[in-house]
């Protein structure tokens, strides 16, 4: 009797020892961002998350600090403008309207749309926009959906996001915002996905018509605002010319996401240019950097006055 005793002590032990060594190198994987500079090799892991993101431009080299987002204020007159849903043919006239106006925006598509509409999507990716994934199907619940069907649903749409245009997502955005405080830390943890939610929503997707989406934007929008908008629907896309003119009006620069995210890291540092009209020949990128001196640009604290 003692000796079973015993045997089953050292057996408890031995699961509890495998099991710690386990923890601790599953948190060594997935905070390679969070060594201290200086090292090398830390300094390799820091830039894994960015260099593994998205190819036709430089993301932030940092991992957001937290898993989900509704906005990121406190620094400045800074937005990002994003896009769920498509896309879909119509998405191509959102396109121009954002490159005359020499504007980045970050688009969460649907698995199924971007196999029906692969040139859409990669002119999406080729123009420097963010490409980020919205499932496959778009169901209506996530939160109550089994693991099993969540990572099928995410897993879909990653694969097809990088077969059409060879980026790599690091940001989800669930239908409708349905999504656990749980789901959001293990596709974190395991994807290196971050859940964006959104801080302004004009209800676009009742089609209240071209002038009450765009004041619905305006009047919400506010310093490190979400943008929430569908390219899914035509009126929608309509609406973004007058949109974009009055959001500039207001002072705003717009960021993708993922520059957005980088300002909430205090060693995070961006130049960003303002946004403006131009002919469709001279649109240029907005020029990004993210490392530097851990301060905010006077361009982002100060609102410029639009010419």
């Amino acid at each position: 009797m003692l000796k079973c005793r015993f045997l089953l002590a050292g057996i408890t032990l031995s699961l509890l020892a495998t099991s710690c060594l386990t923890a601790c190198v599953s948190m060594g994987k997935r905070l390679p961002w969070e060594t201290p500079s200086g090292d090398e090799t830390a300094e390799a892991k820091r830039r894994e998350w960015a260099e593994s993101t998205l190819r036709p431009f430089r993301t932030p080299t940092l991992k957001p600090p937290k898993n989900r987002y509704f906005k990121v204020p406190g620094h400045g007159p800074v937005v990002a403008m994003t896009f769920d849903d498509g896309p879909r043919p119509w998405t191509m006239d959102l396109l121009d309207s954002l490159k005359e106006r020499n504007i980045k925006a970050t688009f969460f598509v649907v698995g199924r749309a971007v196999a029906t509409y692969p040139e859409v999507t990669k002119r999406i990716v080729a123009e420097g926009h963010e490409i980020a994934n919205h499932t496959w199907n778009h169901p209506k619940n996530m939160a109550r959906m089994p693991e099993r069907v969540v990572r099928k649903e995410l897993q879909a749409c990653h694969d097809i996001i990088v077969q059409t245009t060879g980026a790599v997502p690091r940001l989800f955005r669930p239908p409708g915002g349905s999504f656990t405080v749980s789901q959001s830390q293990w596709i974190y943890d395991e994807w290196d996905y971050v859940n964006i939610m959104w801080s302004v929503d004009p209800l676009d997707w009742k089609r209240p018509g071209a002038e009450v989406i765009k004041n619905r934007m305006v009047e919400g929008a506010h310093d490190g605002a979400i943008l929430l908008a569908h390219d899914l629907h035509q009126p929608t896309v309509k609406a973004m010319p007058a949109t974009l003119d009055a959001l500039m009006a207001e002072g705003y620069h717009f960021l993708r996401v993922s520059e957005l995210l980088a300002l909430d890291r205090p060693e995070a540092q961006l130049t960003v240019f303002p946004a403006r009209v131009v002919k469709k020949s001279e649109a240029q990128d907005v020029e990004i950097q993210s490392q530097g001196a851990p301060q905010t640009p006077e361009v982002i604290k100060a609102r410029v006055v639009q010419p």
